[in-house]
């Protein structure tokens, strides 16, 4: 006898694998469930991205202090 023959008939008397009832139901839903978290964390990470880097309001103008010649008020330039 040959091996593959004899793993053949090993193969045939094996019981069949039992699939439980919706269990290709319950895969996909989960599948999709998966899919919506990752987009809503896209989502959120593309606002927190976008809110990281807008440019930030000026600061408030801070008076300087120094000999004078100097001016009254220093103000940071804008982020852009």
């Amino acid at each position: 006898m040959m091996l593959r023959e004899t793993l053949r008939e090993i193969a045939e008397q094996a019981p069949s694998p039992a699939v439980p009832p919706g269990l290709f139901d319950r895969a996909r839903r989960r599948h999709r469930r998966r899919q919506q978290w990752a987009a809503v964390a896209v989502v959120v990470l593309i606002l927190l991205i976008g809110y990281g880097l807008s440019p930030a309001a000026p600061d408030a103008a801070q008076p300087a202090a120094g000999p004078s010649g100097l001016p009254s008020r220093v103000v940071a330039p804008p982020r852009t």
